[in-house]
């Protein structure tokens, strides 16, 4: 189950107490064979079900049937009423329905007369019960329904109770379906080429999925991977079987065979967000989603293992939500780096939202039905599993999840289950771990007491502490994490804690810089308020919020937040009172301080833990981004500034379209610190949480400038990739070989490098797009000693599926040439060697092509232009005389350009030219989520690639690049040192981009003023080089240092990394443009003073020039 869903409760208990009459459950599964006629415009549903029993000598078998359904025996027997309309309990996935005065009413019916334990029933009614929004804290959650048969679609499952039903009984089945002319049906299990369901392993329920769909599939081994959608796009479809491809071939790994012959996406009519065996059914805005691919998605389709085939004991709580979440959810995290973000973010939820009152122990969840019991059963079970790893190791961990899985499949398992599997696996007792975090509620509260070094006589060093249980009640039995840092390196161990206090003493034979207690957040315990930043979920998990109006605004906007907070009181109390009767905040309390004329909304009480914040009459700012309060609504939380361990929410709402959005999706948001939306949706544009101070579980004995960082645990499995670094090495390979001679315009190695990307585009599928019908664009330009070359540039098609759009295509660009023997742009002493140009840019072209590949094969709504651009280094010729002579596509909505992005590593990927379209900042944040991937921004123009000739034609454009480095035109640009793995997080970045420009139907917003193609003459080329490469993100004032090359003129002069410089001689330097253009200016062997900013502190350098 998703964050979105919550699981099968079988609760029929309660209902045989309150009819007074039972039933009998039976050891194997009932069968049923179904015969399903639906017409939709009528609500109604005709079913025959020929049920076998497992128990063929009983007198009499009893059950359940929805009471609007009216049942008759066909054959010998007798059928008897003998309780009806009785309140079902039974809400499948559901349980808020039982809130609800429509929820469904069920009747129980006794058959006698019958042999061999089979007989069957025909059966007719009408189902059609309203949707109804979900509970929760402040308005949060879907809609949702018993079930519905109507025009739109649907959908039938354990809580419509539209089959008869044994309690607590597993079942098969084979289901026949009538439809409507052009409808699909989807159930769990395989379907057969006549259209037959058949579900032969034992399950809870029989849903069953109706509507007009269209149906995508590809196969992964034996196991078919579909996509049920409403409307027509193959490109969703295909992006969502890909990912399903990943997550089976690393659970199958991880965990053992899935255990279903399909899994399938299923487009819901309405926003759902459930998990049913061998198939998942999402709303249409929740598919949509770019970040579900890798959040909601996977917890889904782990579901499958974990709920729908090892099926869950509730007698013993319901433990599926945590382990699915832990190998979900945490999972996503911990390959991306943020495994331990993840878990603080855990830990904060239960200390935010768990009280006294509302704590219960794990072995009575059954699920979620607010934040708190979200907390426990999702975070506090997930935390158990990671505790639990931590222990055992991960390999023992692995083994004893895949035995408890091999021993359970299709069976009723719980905690104890789970016990036994790492009992025989690690042959340890197990029983005092699970007894103290599955039976007791509450958790730990640990504190850091005396701790000091000591240095012997004999040169060793003894770190000494105490570790305190403080929370009320008796103490736990702890294995904590204690991580001791060195200069170089650091030691992990666990100490045993079980009492209320104990000293430790750890012996090194080198001194230790620092102590630190769970630093990972890998124990489950309350945090320490210095450990977690302040967020909302503080604010929701409040007892007695209190909402701060202000007085002095108009009607207008005084009423937008008592708007706000009616919404809000439907579900939690919240007070109101308006500033001027109050004297100073409250101390004790969540304080919402509502506009920025609230009288408690100035800088002494807003006091966020980041310096790069303010807040002022018009904008809020954080760190580089600026927000116009006229524009967005804003919501920034600080610590009380007269209690520390409460917290305070300003927040400012821009119109009044926005309060309904506002009011619904902040209690989504509640791990971060702060916000920014715009629009009426309102659509988020910033999010983020502060950073925290020092934590009271550490002491540092000394002060080291920089320490690493303690190492991060490995992912328990890895994610196999959609993208693969194996073809685009072999384009980088070929295309910066000594065969193709650097690929100098018009030289014999350019036009096989021409063949070699004609080849590629046309196997990936794409359209020959040239000028005279072939993949070929030629253009000439003035060359050496004013010589005129020929040459080309290269451009495949991907049409799209949008009339209306085929004359408005996305164009990823990369140029293919580079300088061959040194032209034109040559250092001293590299004349006449051959350039490979492997960064620059065999590897843009190479994720182009794997782009192609990719993509070539499912059309997108717009069509998509591969150009690949000759005569780039020459000056953008090739780019610009594709933009200034192109008539075939008068509307390009947009640009990628790919250049220089073989060198990622560990740094984020820059993006140039985003300030060209209001929604590029927006895009990255999205894919940033979605990938995991970061990039940054650069603020400062640079005309250095191809996307500058888009732009100048009033095209929105963007550059990816990886970074700058000392072999940049050099000879030295080989393939082996390109970042195989970062190349692949280049084209996952790439993809997304050209994935949403395609698929989206507006055009970008344009923000470029408009510029004229550069037609002056051609600027005179540098001739010197001071050795200096230079920081491209740096968004301040001058060229920050990001290395000095080894015995150049910089290192010479003492110039530094981190260096600022500021000017040369008279001349200042603002950014990288005005830096190139003094350069300019000299000669070889000149002297002149840099001046630079260091430590900031100026300095003026006398450095000598030498030749480029």
């Amino acid at each position: 189950m998703s964050l979105l869903r919550k699981y099968k409760q079988l609760t029929h208990l309660l209902l045989l107490l309150l009819a007074g009459y039972s039933w009998s459950a039976y050891a194997r599964p009932v069968h049923h064979e179904l015969e399903v006629w639906i017409e939709p415009e009528s609500h109604a549903i005709k079913v025959t079900d020929t049920i076998k029993l497992p128990e063929p000598d009983n007198t009499e078998y009893r059950f359940q049937l929805n009471s609007n359904l009216k049942p008759e025996l066909t054959g010998k027997g007798e059928l008897e009423v003998i309780a009806q309309g009785a309140e079902s309990t039974d809400t499948g996935m559901d349980r808020d329905l039982i809130e609800h005065p429509d929820s469904v009413q069920v009747s129980e019916y006794r058959v006698t007369g019958v042999t061999g334990g089979q007989f069957t029933l025909r059966y007719s009614g009408t189902i059609n019960y309203p949707l109804r929004q979900t509970g929760g804290e402040y308005a949060r959650g879907f809609s949702q329904s018993p079930g519905i048969i109507s025009t739109q679609g649907v959908y039938l499952a354990g809580s419509s109770h539209w089959v008869p039903a044994w309690k607590d009984q597993l079942l098969t089945y084979r289901m026949s379906v009538h439809l409507p002319s052009g409808w699909q049906s989807v159930a769990q299990g395989s379907r057969s080429e006549a259209g037959e369901w058949r579900a032969d392993k034992p399950t809870e329920e029989i849903h069953l999925i109706a509507a007009t769909f269209h149906f995508y599939e590809k196969h992964q081994g034996k196991i078919r991977l579909q996509a049920y959608l409403r409307s027509e796009d193959a490109a969703l479809a295909e992006k969502y079987l890909g990912v399903t491809g990943q997550y089976l071939e690393m659970y199958n790994k991880l965990i053992g065979p899935y255990p279903y012959s399909k899994f399938a996406l299923v487009e819901n009519f309405w926003e759902t967000g459930y998990g049913m065996p061998s198939f998942t059914l999402l709303g249409s805005k929740v598919i949509r989603f770019p970040f579900i691919l890798h959040s909601s998605y996977p917890h889904e389709l782990l579901h499958n293992w974990w709920g729908n085939s090892v099926y869950v004991d509730f007698t013993q709580g319901n433990w599926c939500e945590g382990l699915t979440t832990y190998m979900a959810d945490h999972l996503v995290a911990e390959q991306r780096g943020r495994g331990a973000v993840y878990r603080r973010t855990a830990l904060q939820a239960y200390g935010d939202y768990v009280t006294a009152e509302n704590d219960f122990p794990l072995s009575r969840f059954r699920s979620r039905h607010d934040a708190a019991s979200s907390a426990i059963g999702y975070n506090k079970a997930a935390m158990v599993f990671d505790m639990l790893r931590d222990q055992v190791g991960d390999e023992v961990f692995r083994k004893s999840l895949a035995r408890f899985y091999r021993d359970n499949r299709f069976k009723r398992a719980g905690y104890k289950e789970i016990a036994q599997a790492f009992e025989q696996e690690t042959g340890k007792d197990w029983d005092a771990f699970f007894d103290q975090w599955i039976q007791r509620p509450s958790a730990p509260v640990i504190k850091l007491l005396n701790p000091r070094l000591d240095e012997n006589k004999q040169g060793t060093f003894e770190v000494r502490f105490t570790l305190a249980q403080q929370q009320d009640g008796k103490s736990f039995d702890l294995k904590v994490p204690v991580v001791v840092q060195f200069e170089d390196n650091t030691e992990r161990r666990f100490i045993h804690l079980d009492q209320t206090s104990k000293s430790f003493l750890l012996e090194y034979d080198r001194r230790p810089v620092k102590l630190l207690i769970d630093p990972g957040f890998n124990l489950f315990r309350r945090l320490h308020n210095e450990e977690i930043p302040p967020a909302l979920s503080q604010m929701f998990g409040a007892t007695n919020p209190l909402m701060i109006l202000p007085s002095t605004v108009d009607k207008e906007a005084l009423g937008r937040y008592k708007q706000l907070a009616a919404i809000w009181r439907k579900d939690k109390p919240l007070e109101l009172v308006l500033d001027a009767h109050l004297d100073q905040l409250p101390k004790n309390r969540a304080i919402w301080i509502m506009d920025r004329q609230n009288r408690f909304a100035g800088s002494n009480i807003l006091v966020p833990p980041s310096e790069s914040f303010e807040l002022t009459d018009k904008e809020l700012a954080i760190g580089k981004d600026r927000y116009a309060l006229a524009e967005h609504s804003i919501v920034v939380t600080a610590r009380n500034p007269r209690n520390s361990a409460a917290t305070v929410a300003f927040m400012h709402i821009h119109s009044k379209d926005a309060v309904e959005g506002m009011a619904r999706k902040l209690p989504h948001y509640g791990k971060y610190s702060y916000l920014a939306f715009s629009g009426s949706a309102p659509d988020n544009r910033l999010k983020g949480i502060w950073t925290t101070a020092e934590s009271p579980l550490v002491k540092a004995f000394s002060s080291v400038d920089s320490l690493p960082p303690p190492p991060a645990r490995p992912a328990l499995a890895e994610l196999p990739p959609l993208v693969t670094a194996e073809s685009m090495m072999e384009d980088i390979n070929y295309l910066s070989s000594s065969d193709l001679q650097g690929r100098e315009p018009g030289g014999e190695g350019i036009a096989k490098a021409e063949k070699y990307i004609a080849r590629a585009m046309q196997g990936a599928g794409l359209r020959a797009a040239g000028d005279n019908g072939d993949w070929l664009q030629p253009f000439s330009l003035e060359g050496p000693r004013g010589t005129t070359i020929v040459t080309n540039n290269i451009i495949g098609l991907l049409p799209g599926t949008s009339d209306e759009l085929a004359h408005s295509p996305v164009v990823i660009s990369a140029h293919y040439d580079h300088l061959g023997h040194g032209w034109p742009d040559v250092r001293k002493g590299n004349e006449g060697k051959i350039h490979p140009g492997a960064d620059d840019n065999a590897s843009g072209v190479a994720v182009m092509l794997e782009l192609a590949r990719q993509l070539g094969k499912s059309p997108m709504k717009r069509p998509v232009l591969f150009l690949a651009t000759s005569a780039e280094e020459a000056g953008l010729v090739g780019a610009r005389h594709f933009v200034t002579t192109n008539k075939r596509w008068p509307h390009i909505m947009a640009n990628l350009n790919l250049d220089t992005v073989g060198r990622l590593e560990d740094h984020k990927l820059m993006v140039f030219g985003a300030s060209s379209a209001r929604e590029w900042p927006f895009i990255f944040m999205g894919i940033g989520a979605v990938t995991g991937i970061q990039s940054e921004i650069v603020t400062k123009e640079l005309d250095a690639s191809d996307n500058i000739a888009f732009v100048e034609a009033g095209i929105p454009a963007i550059q990816l690049f990886s970074g700058i480095h000392q072999d940049y035109h050099r000879p030295s640009d080989t393939a082996d040192k390109i970042d195989a793995a970062g190349l692949v997080s280049v084209a996952r970045v790439s993809r997304e981009i050209v994935e949403y420009l395609a698929q989206r139907e507006e055009p970008l917003t344009n923000q470029i003023a408009q510029k004229q193609p550069n037609k002056q003459k051609k600027k005179p080329s540098r001739k010197v080089s001071s050795g200096v490469v230079p920081d491209f993100a740096f968004s301040g004032s001058g060229v920050r240092v990001q290395e000095v090359i080894p015995d150049s003129p910089a290192m010479v002069a003492g110039i530094l990394p981190e260096d600022i410089i500021i000017g040369v001689e008279d001349t200042p330097v603002t950014d990288l443009r005005s830096y190139a253009e003094v350069l300019r200016t000299f000669s070889p062997g000149q002297t002149v003073i840099m001046k630079v900013i260091r430590a900031e502190k100026p300095h003026r350098l006398r450095i000598t020039l030498q030749a480029r």
